[in-house]
């Protein structure tokens, strides 16, 4: 059950990031 969450997680944080 972590893998799938710290998977999504993980990108979200690049993808917000370089939007900005």
């Amino acid at each position: 059950m972590d893998s799938p969450l710290q998977f999504r997680r993980t990108t979200v944080q690049p993808s917000y990031t370089t939007s900005g």
